[in-house]
């Protein structure tokens, strides 16, 4: 968040329901980045605090996103969820259906650094779903480098097309997650950012 601190009045919040609890009353916006079952227990105490929340994670289940939906609806409160805030990946989420449906073969490459934690990645996750494809035509490589690649490889008899998406440096996501901070109070009700 080093990148807001110029902007904003930043509290950070160890990952823990109590700490939140104790805090929650100093947000204005909670913005949660952690785990899906953290966010979605932060998430649910922002919203019935009447605290709009902003969350960036993958692996909310169905049943959670509904719950966070209906809170954030019955008390008109914004609520974001998106599983990856780069500009780039969101072009390419809102628009890949676009021409996938031409390619009998679909294949997803995505890399990370080694600590992160799922594999595959909740965006390649995400664009399976979007294209409807197996998690089997999906490849998860961790390894030592800073960038975080998901590349698309799409085949038919008369063409390939490959589609790559690459983040350099964290500041990739903060542009829409500004824009997401900025709107969310004329927001008064659940979005998912796809």
């Amino acid at each position: 968040m080093e990148f807001f601190k110029d902007k904003y009045d930043l509290i950070p919040i160890d990952n823990c329901r109590d700490c939140l609890n104790e805090s929650i009353h100093l947000a204005d916006v909670v913005i949660d980045f952690t785990k899906a079952d953290s966010a979605f227990v932060n998430g649910v105490i922002a919203l019935t605090h009447n605290v709009p929340v902003i969350i960036g994670t993958t692996g909310l289940s169905e049943n959670q996103k509904e719950t966070l939906k209906k809170i954030a609806t019955k008390k008109e409160i914004g609520c974001i969820i998106s599983s990856n805030f780069s500009i780039g990946m969101l072009w390419i989420k809102r628009n890949i259906n676009e021409i996938a449906h031409y390619f009998q073969d679909i294949h997803i490459l995505e890399e990370h650094h080694k600590s992160k934690l799922d594999s595959p990645s909740g965006t390649a996750l995400a664009l399976r779903d979007i294209m409807k494809i197996s998690t089997h035509d999906i490849s998860s490589i961790r390894g030592d480098q800073r960038t975080v690649r998901h590349k698309i490889l799409m085949e038919n008899e008369g063409e390939s097309l490959y589609i790559e998406h690459i983040v350099k440096d964290r500041k990739a996501y903060m542009i829409q997650l500004h824009e997401c901070i900025e709107s969310i109070y004329q927001l008064h009700a659940y979005m998912e950012l796809e």
